[in-house]
């Protein structure tokens, strides 16, 4: 799972400074004097000021801050509960009926060599109760879709 910020463009950090009448406003090429002042009066600003730039930054970003919160959200509520992983061996046996697949689950032999690799099958359940499943012939394909479940 990747790193995912939420961003803030500056100008609407800049629009927010600005309704608590407070220019906050300072890059590299203002004076250590002014960006020190800048600074100070920040500092300075009682709870009022504060709420009332907290308020106005958080109504100017409430789609960022939404979109944010549901990816977070869905990234909690789908952790990886288990990964089951089945190599699959032997001939493949096509039957017509289930009387005859029957038959040949009566007669089949676990213990004994089961020949050739065919594919692998995998199970991924997830704490939300989502499952995913693939089946795979090489084991790059596997490797793929781990990772790619795995964030």
């Amino acid at each position: 799972m990747g790193l995912r910020l939420l961003q803030v463009p500056y100008s609407t950090i800049d629009d927010a400074f600005s309704f608590a009448r407070i220019d906050a406003r300072f890059d590299e090429t203002t004076p250590d004097e002014e960006s020190q002042r800048r600074v100070d009066r920040i500092e300075a600003m009682d709870r009022l000021k504060i709420q009332v730039l907290h308020d106005r930054l958080v109504e100017d970003c409430k789609p960022l801050i939404d979109d944010f919160l549901g990816e977070l959200g869905d990234a909690v509520d789908r952790m990886v509960d288990s990964v089951t992983i089945l190599p699959l061996v032997g001939e493949e046996h096509v039957f017509e009926s289930h009387s005859e697949a029957e038959r040949f689950a009566d007669g089949f032999d676990s213990e004994r060599n089961l020949g050739p690799f065919q594919k692998y099958e995998s199970i991924v359940k997830f704490s939300n109760r989502d499952r995913i499943e693939g089946s795979f012939v090489v084991k790059m394909g596997l490797k793929r879709f781990l990772s790619y479940v795995g964030g």
